[in-house]
């Protein structure tokens, strides 16, 4: 078996460990049952007895990882849960701002231990770093069954102490998200500068709650969540400075890192821009070293890496599920659509604007999450696919136009009106889509639990395995 084939198995082996325990699976039933399923995937194969043991220890160390994890986290916490108290700590993470409240996390000093959930009023002008004393009841989580739920109190009294008393770094990367962020509010209205901080930073803030409310019905929720493209976008930029600057090709190796890094740390590490982060740094590593890359030992690999720092992800987390379905959807699902539906996305056959290819990869990516949203969010809407494909050919216009907008605030301020006006053009279209969209659904009910959701990827799997045998005069996209 060659080494890429063993490192993908021996991951898989272990992301399959984390979820069985984050299920509550018990580790007998879960091991006999993830045993009948490699037999079945591995025969072919022919894994000797001594790799099927590997996998088998593998696997089990993923079970007990999640639960030691757990475990430790429920004995580091020290908060006085159900009494009012006055307490300090440090904001944590970027407040979210809604018209109704404002939410953020608190970081708590000594004699207390853990971090806290607060919710208070939202004209309240708190930012990442600030330590603050609050006062007021501390309720206890609920968890669900989540080991990292934390306690909250709502509207407690809130006393600022002090201004930027996070880590510096940190500090330093949200004040120059907040300047860039301030650059678009200025120059743009207010819908459209959110709409542009959220397809460039994955800011929310600005979003009204009808707009909020409009993404969530159109399917266009995931615009704002940082992917793979802005990731990509990164790195070529930040490669092309380097060559024009006439870096040697190991000074841009390190210097893209470097960049992606301080990215992910600005925009808030979502699951979805960290998966990006990683598979990009990955790709990145492979033309350093002169290996070849595979997109599906990348996935694995980005994905057991965040499992490692947080094994809750994979159970808790809607954003990391989407992230990575959504991807495999692209890799697989995608050239399956392509052979079944006899459709050609080469130069000859893409049609206007490369609609076809749009067409497969919206469907398969939302076809791959939509279990997943039925059993999150409740329902979905079949013309979420239409709303995607009329949208995402403009967004990396609109990125574009974002980001030489910002430049131009900070070197040539007097042009600001006339580059908003050319950069409103693709935002006012993506709005009027999206509120379109949000009128016009055919939504899709969810029924049933977890056993409708493992039904449903069963079938999609049988779609990719039937359309794996792709003609030849069809490029294919099978890591």
């Amino acid at each position: 078996m060659a080494p890429a084939d063993v490192a993908f198995w021996l991951a898989s082996a272990g992301i399959l460990g984390i979820g069985a325990a984050g299920l509550a699976i018990p580790l007998a039933i879960a091991f006999v049952v993830a045993g009948v399923g490699w037999f079945a995937v591995s025969r072919p194969r022919r894994f000797s007895f001594a790799f099927a043991v590997l996998l088998s220890v593998v696997f089990v160390l993923g079970h007990l990882y999640y639960n030691v994890f757990a475990a430790a986290h429920r004995t580091s916490e020290h908060i006085p849960v159900g009494s009012d108290t006055e307490t300090t700590g440090v904001v944590r993470d970027e407040p979210r701002r809604s018209e109704r409240a404002l939410r953020f996390t608190l970081e708590l000093d000594e004699p207390y231990h853990g971090r806290l959930g607060v919710v208070t009023e939202p004209s309240r002008a708190i930012h990442y770093g600030d330590r603050l004393t609050i006062a007021g009841r501390i309720e206890e989580a609920e968890s669900g069954g989540n080991p990292l739920s934390i306690a909250t109190a709502v509207f407690p009294r809130v006393t600022l102490i002090a201004r930027d008393a996070g880590p510096w770094l940190m500090t330093r990367l949200m004040h120059i998200r907040e300047a860039l962020i301030g650059v678009i509010e200025r120059a743009l209205p207010t819908e459209r500068a959110a709409l542009l901080a959220g397809l460039l930073f994955g800011d929310t803030r600005g979003f009204t709650s009808e707009f909020r409310d409009a993404m969530a019905a159109s399917g266009t929720t995931h615009l704002t969540a940082l992917s793979g493209y802005n990731i990509a976008v990164l790195i070529e930029s930040v490669s092309l400075m380097c060559a024009w600057f006439m870096l040697s090709r190991r000074m841009r190796f390190f210097a893209t890192i470097l960049f992606v890094l301080l990215f992910v740390l600005m925009v808030g590490a979502e699951a979805s821009v960290v998966r990006a982060a990683i598979m990009g740094s990955l790709v990145l590593l492979a033309g350093e070293t002169g290996r070849a890359y595979h997109v599906r030992n990348a996935m694995a690999f980005a994905a057991l890496a965040m499992l490692l720092i947080d094994p809750t992800l994979l159970v808790w987390s809607a954003g990391f599920l989407l992230s990575f379905l959504s991807l495999i959807g692209i890799v697989y699902m995608r050239p399956a659509l392509q052979h079944l539906c006899g459709m050609r996305t080469d130069h000859d056959g893409a049609g206007i604007f490369g609609w076809r290819e749009h067409v497969l990869m919206t469907s398969a990516a939302q076809l791959m999450v939509l279990p997943v949203i039925m059993r999150y969010f409740g329902e979905f809407s079949l013309t979420a696919i239409i709303a995607n494909v009329m949208i995402l050919e403009f967004v990396p216009f609109a990125m574009f136009l974002g980001f030489l907008l910002i430049a131009i605030g900070f070197i040539l301020p007097p042009a600001i009106p006339f580059f908003a006006g050319i950069a409103e053009i693709p935002l006012a279209y993506m709005g009027a889509v999206i509120r379109f969209f949000a009128d016009v659904r055919v939504p899709i009910a969810s029924a049933g639990g977890w056993g409708v959701t493992v039904c449903m990827y069963a079938v999609l799997f049988a779609v990719i395995a039937l359309g794996r045998r792709t003609p030849s005069h069809i490029p294919r996209n099978d890591p």
